[in-house]
């Protein structure tokens, strides 16, 4: 929310007036937020001829159908009916042998974090079939999690300056190696000398910088983390999960197998955390909406009584959830309060997105909440974090509340800064709702010790190249361990405990 948008339509406006790009600019961003760009453009340079590429197969065939004909009328034939072409990373994909013929002359990609992993079929695509001799990355989070997605990043912009990742990596490592002894101040001069080279490529901005520079201001924001015990249903689905898997989290010794399995199980323990009713069988007959909903789950009884309060004061809340099966519950959980709400997942279509926005952003007033006579401005947006943690301007809202977080915690980072933002006039509040003695807890203790932002980025490198870093596979399995130790769920971890408790008295 500090402007990126704005920066990227002035660099493509300069270099069309000044006749140094005369276009054609491709912006690659996600599909939820082409309608954002779009409005921007016409807000800030109307004199740009803007096309929005979205939409089904034959509302696209149309607009190639449209395009090629403007070609052919046109006197110039090789000029096109547009200077700016705004679609999404998938629709790229689909459509790459129409997109990948024209000759663009600068590419925009918004959410470049998109393009964090080389690997990936969007990255060899654009690298490979596009031609795009000027790139601009914009993202807020140029890494999330590691160095390797840096690396990418880069890459990606300046290949000829950011070689293979084996080089990239090898440079750190011998700079970590040598960070000790009489070596310290070489290494510090290599790593001065990467830093520079990252600062030539980049240009950084944080709320904090601008804020206190004057150029930009900013209602407070305050965050809370509420700590919501388990309803007496959930605590018995997640103790079960936890003593079926227990053999397994106890041997676990690594591999792609063991890691799949891992997974499972925390996801199973994540469910739990949110809602039981998303165990299969769990929901009793006959799946009527009732306050049974409410009360099987500590998280929803704690959202009802916040929600009730922040509506009776004339808030407007966005509601971030990570599992669609989670958006059902609390979308029933909502029409049972008679709470009038926009939903966006990744199953919404592109008009559907568009619209709900605008209809939740139609009134950023505070204190005017929609009812049957006002059908603009809903109380709340429940919102997938990764289908609309980005890029959207969701200023009409000043509560954000987490009922799941991502295990990433830079996602939910991004997701806030949809309402804390330049154009936010009132003081925003985000609460996030954790699950108390769970996984949850455990991993945001973890969460809060992550910090891969660039003002860190090479205090972690050196973190990590000395063995001090955890994989991610070690970081998850020492959350459910530490859950396990202090619960004392077995007599096999009292043993143990008792054990240790020997061995330091020794």
């Amino acid at each position: 929310g500090l402007g990126k948008t704005l920066q990227a339509i002035s660099l493509l406006s300069y270099l069309k007036i000044k006749s140094i790009a005369p276009g054609p600019f491709l912006v690659l961003c996600p599909l939820s937020v082409t309608d954002g760009w779009l409005s921007e453009f016409g807000k800030f340079c109307p004199t740009l001829k803007v096309i929005q590429y979205v939409g089904d197969k034959p509302h696209r065939r149309q607009i190639r159908r449209t395009i090629h004909e403007d070609v052919q009328n046109s006197s110039h034939s090789n000029e096109l009916p547009f200077d700016v072409m705004l679609t999404s990373y998938d629709i790229a994909l689909m459509d790459q042998d129409f997109l990948s013929q024209i000759p663009w002359l600068y590419v925009v990609i918004d959410e470049a974090q998109r393009l964090k992993n080389p690997s990936s079929v969007l990255y060899n695509v654009l690298e490979e079939r596009f031609m795009m001799p000027r790139r601009l990355l914009l993202t807020g989070t140029p890494v999330q999690n590691n160095l390797s997605e840096l690396w990418a990043l880069m890459h990606f912009c300046m290949p000829s300056v950011f070689g293979s990742l084996d080089e990239f990596l090898s440079t750190f490592k011998e700079a970590g190696n040598l960070f000790s002894g009489s070596e310290a101040n070489k290494a510090n001069r290599q790593f001065k000398i990467l830093k520079h080279m990252l600062r030539a490529f980049m240009l950084r901005r944080t709320k904090a910088l601008l804020i206190e520079s004057g150029i930009l201001e900013l209602p407070p924001l305050t965050e809370l983390t509420v700590m919501v015990p388990l309803a007496p249903l959930q605590k018995k689905i997640y103790l079960s999960v936890l003593r079926k898997e227990l053999q397994t989290l106890l041997s676990f010794t690594g591999g792609s197998s063991r890691h799949q399995s891992l997974q499972n199980i925390v996801v199973q323990l994540r469910k739990a955390c949110s809602h039981p009713y998303l165990f299969s069988g769990i929901e009793p007959e006959p799946y009527e909406e009732g306050e049974h909903l409410v009360q099987a789950s500590g998280k929803l009884i704690v959202l009802d009584l916040v929600l009730e309060k922040l509506h009776r004061l004339g808030h407007r809340v966005v509601l971030f959830a990570q599992m669609t099966q989670t958006l059902d519950i609390l979308q029933d959980f909502l029409e049972l309060r008679n709470y009038t709400y926009e939903r966006l997942d990744g199953s919404v279509r592109a008009e559907e997105r568009f619209a709900a926005i605008r209809n939740f952003s139609s009134q950023a007033t505070k204190g005017v909440v929609r009812d049957d006579s006002n059908p603009s401005g809903a109380f709340v947006f429940m919102i997938s974090t990764r289908a609309g943690g980005v890029g959207l301007n969701l200023i009409g809202a000043d509560t954000v509340i987490f009922y799941e977080q991502d295990w990433n915690p830079q996602a939910d980072k991004q997701a806030l800064q949809r309402t804390h933002r330049i154009g936010q006039l009132n003081h925003v509040l985000s609460i996030n709702l954790v699950s108390q003695r769970t996984i949850e807890e455990v991993s945001s203790c973890e969460e809060q010790r992550e910090n891969l932002s660039l003002a860190t980025i090479f205090l972690e490198i050196r973190m990590q190249l000395m063995g001090k870093g955890k994989t991610w596979e070690m970081k998850l399995m020492t959350c459910v361990r530490l859950y396990l130790a202090y619960t004392s769920l077995t007599p096999r971890i009292q043993l143990q405990k008792q054990s240790m408790r020997r061995h330091w008295k020794n």
